[in-house]
């Protein structure tokens, strides 16, 4: 399957290490704290935006920190 697909093209979406503290405070700049959260929410669970704007707050398990899968 892989050899079928073709080359494996350089990916361009993708944060490197180098680029986080950069973005951390361009993020937290923003003004919006809301905003700032919903950011650092998606980098640090690599959610997609539609699964974390879908969130609700019955979806958290405090006593765990963690989110259940719906």
């Amino acid at each position: 399957m892989r050899e079928s697909s073709g080359k494996e093209k350089p990916r361009h979406d993708i944060l490197q290490r180098d680029m986080l503290q950069l973005w951390y405070g361009a993020v937290c700049k923003r003004g919006n704290l809301l905003i700032a959260v919903y950011l650092q929410v998606l980098l640090l669970t690599g959610a997609r935006f539609e699964e974390l704007a879908a969130l609700k707050w019955a979806d958290v398990n405090f006593q765990w920190c963690s989110i259940l899968d719906s």
